[in-house]
């Protein structure tokens, strides 16, 4: 797992981005939306309200999931929590499931304990 990744993601994602640009619902629009999709886009160097023109979002998943250094448990719960019924409940009721602030707090407590726990 790279700890320092994950951290600049976080802090990226809560000072970048807002919370209208930010969303977990769904990933394929051409634009990061998502906790992968900002991932992705932290890569290529992309600043919120970018167009991704050149971004393959089926690849984004796995891309994100190598460059944070997570196992495939840590990828399937942090980039499709509304898969898990734990995770779904702990984050229903949220305006767009998960907020950005939710998003940043699971971040930074997965660099910290190696889990994700929304």
């Amino acid at each position: 797992m790279h700890k320092e990744r994950i951290l600049d993601l976080a802090d990226f994602i809560e000072n970048e981005v807002t919370d209208e640009q930010f969303h977990m619902e769904e990933w394929a629009c051409s634009t990061a939306a998502c906790i992968g999709g900002w991932c992705e886009a932290r890569q290529m160097g992309v600043k919120p309200g970018d167009f991704l023109d050149e971004l393959d979002f089926r690849a984004v998943p796995e891309t994100a999931m190598s460059y944070l250094g997570l196992n495939l448990e840590q990828e399937n719960d942090l980039f499709f929590p509304h898969f898990n019924v734990a995770n779904y409940q702990a984050v229903k009721g949220e305006p767009g499931y998960i907020s950005r602030t939710r998003a940043v707090a699971t971040l930074r407590r997965l660099a910290e304990t190696g889990e994700v726990a929304w």
